[in-house]
């Protein structure tokens, strides 16, 4: 297979999810609030990222098209790293009660398996970084 067709398999699970946890949100916008002014982190901030989470994973969607999926794969990257790495705190016990505010099916997940499901798609912009960043290594040597 070659690595673009990696490359936009990977995007398009990206994507999918993304645009499923945005939409997931904003079609139940009360109870992702809701949930959020319940996480252990200042209220301040809760209310900020209810604004500020959604469309931050709709903009991921878009950025993971043509030209900007460099761009797409390292904010997708560095978002489920915070994601993963909180919901791994949450896990230690280091952040006390933590529900769940994703949105749809994955709100739905326990925490332990919500981890494993991040650590998954945390890989995959990983992965397509280290595809994309090899293939214009080689386009550059081929000039």
């Amino acid at each position: 297979m070659k690595k673009i067709t990696y490359i936009l398999t990977i995007t398009t699970m990206l994507q999918a999810m993304f645009a499923y946890a945005a939409i997931s949100k904003w079609m139940d916008f009360s109870r992702f609030r809701a949930a959020m002014l319940l996480q252990p982190i200042p209220n301040q901030l809760a209310h900020a990222l209810v604004y500020i989470l959604p469309p931050i994973e709709i903009v991921i969607v878009a950025l993971l098209f043509k030209p900007f999926v460099k761009y797409g794969l390292w904010l997708a990257a560095l978002t489920m790293l915070a994601f993963t790495l909180y919901v791994g705190f949450g896990i230690a016990g280091i952040l006390g009660h933590m529900p769940c505010s994703c949105g749809g099916i994955i709100e739905n997940m326990p925490l332990g398996m919500h981890l494993v499901f991040n650590l998954i798609f945390l890989t995959l912009p990983i992965v397509g970084i280290y595809i994309y960043l090899k293939e214009k290594r080689k386009e550059v040597q081929q000039k």
